[in-house]
């Protein structure tokens, strides 16, 4: 799992990678009831590879895409977003489990090393066998 700010969700849209994001806002009293469940999904994720979680406060949205910021409707949301699109909104209910399972959704392979090139195999050359020879 990788725990990203705004600016890396910024440098994520570059990427072909979704990202589960939660949009907050300081003094929000839904938001301060989900605080303890979204950091129960986070120290759960934390040990999984493949997803990235983002958390943006409604005065950092300013600096996202248009698109993005103004999709937003209310706090908190949770959303998957990828290339600096909404992909879908979660809409399930507050729960660790549905939360959890809603990230697992858009879990991605990790990057993987590329294996190095082998070198080309050159053929073995080939010796002219001699016929034997006929004994009369």
């Amino acid at each position: 799992m990788k725990s990203v700010g705004v600016q890396e969700l910024k440098a994520t849209f570059t990427m072909d990678i979704p990202v589960v994001v939660l949009y907050y806002m300081n003094g929000c009293g839904h938001c301060e009831v989900l605080r303890p469940v979204w950091n129960s999904v986070l120290q759960r994720v934390h040990a999984m590879d493949g997803i990235t979680i983002a958390e943006v406060e409604r005065d950092e949205m300013q600096t996202l895409p248009t698109a993005l910021k103004n999709s937003i409707m209310g706090f908190p949301t949770i959303c998957a977003v990828k290339k600096g699109k909404t992909l879908e909104e979660y809409h399930g209910d507050r729960s660790g489990a549905s939360i959890m399972a809603f990230c697992k959704k858009f879990a991605h392979a990790p990057a993987k090393p590329k294996p190095k090139a082998k070198a080309p195999v050159k053929p073995k050359a080939k010796v002219p066998v001699k016929p034997k020879a006929k004994h009369t």
